[in-house]
């Protein structure tokens, strides 16, 4: 038997709360922010860019595993870093020139 398997999973619960809990305050947070610096006009398109930019993080576990074969994990994982940092950058970038 595995290490872990037949055991109940009493410290996974707390866990999933506090994700689930991170994952609601930050999809909360940015859209109160999109609500203070979008014109009323743009607000719509702008928290439908939002929520479609959040979630397609979900899409990841899928990306994984459909480019598993193409190279090792550890090399896919650093793709996805390396997309990650260039992200922030561009961010961090227009951000100072932009401050709200």
């Amino acid at each position: 038997m595995a290490s872990g398997a037949g055991r109940r999973p009493v410290h996974r619960l707390p866990a999933g709360a506090a994700a689930r809990a991170a994952t609601g305050l930050t999809l909360g947070s940015g859209l109160l922010e999109i609500a203070r610096l979008a014109p009323p006009s743009a607000l719509p398109s702008t928290a439908f860019l939002h929520q479609g930019a959040a979630y397609s993080g979900f899409l990841t576990p899928l990306l994984l595993a459909v480019t598993a074969g193409a190279a090792p994990y550890p090399a896919l994982l650093t793709g996805m870093a390396v997309v990650g940092l260039l992200c922030l950058w561009v961010t961090a970038r227009f951000s100072r020139g932009n401050p709200p």
